[in-house]
């Protein structure tokens, strides 16, 4: 964040005292627009990285796992245990309509199996190995929110 601080400032620098534009507007109005603008900018930009890189995250956690959730499944198969045979993970949006973006989650959650249970952490699924945040949104929110 401090490189966009850097950067206004820099811009801010070139400004000479504000003085009236053709439109009948100060400088400084001008200036504060295009300060929002370049936070809002920066924020997106911020959100995206960030969902992209839970994404590979979610990936690399998933490679590691899958083997111990295989070794698991046959195990578990072989007791007439609990084998999960389809888990779909989904963001909700704010109308509590499902989203067309979903996540096979068949692995990951054989992973949590043990002794024919489940035992998932209290937390966010969204946070559990080989998951992640599927709204895009990441863990950073607009300012003034």
């Amino acid at each position: 964040f401090s490189y966009l601080l850097d950067g206004v400032i820099e811009e801010l620098t070139e400004f000479s005292s504000p003085t009236l534009t053709k439109d009948g507007k100060s400088d400084s109005s001008n200036i504060h627009r295009t300060i929002s603008t370049k936070i809002r900018i920066y924020e997106k930009e911020m959100q995206y990285l960030s969902s992209s890189r839970a994404k590979e995250d979610a990936e690399l956690q998933l490679c590691m796992i899958t083997p111990v959730a295989e070794m698991k499944r046959l195990h578990e198969e072989s007791i007439n245990g609990l084998v999960i045979l389809k888990a779909t993970y989904a963001s909700v949006s704010s109308s509590d309509k499902l989203s067309n973006v979903t996540l096979d989650v068949t692995p990951q959650m054989q992973f949590w199996v043990e002794n024919s249970q489940l035992y998932l952490p209290p937390s966010s699924k969204k946070g559990l190995l080989g998951f992640y945040d599927l709204s895009g949104r990441g863990p950073y929110r607009t300012l003034g929110n």
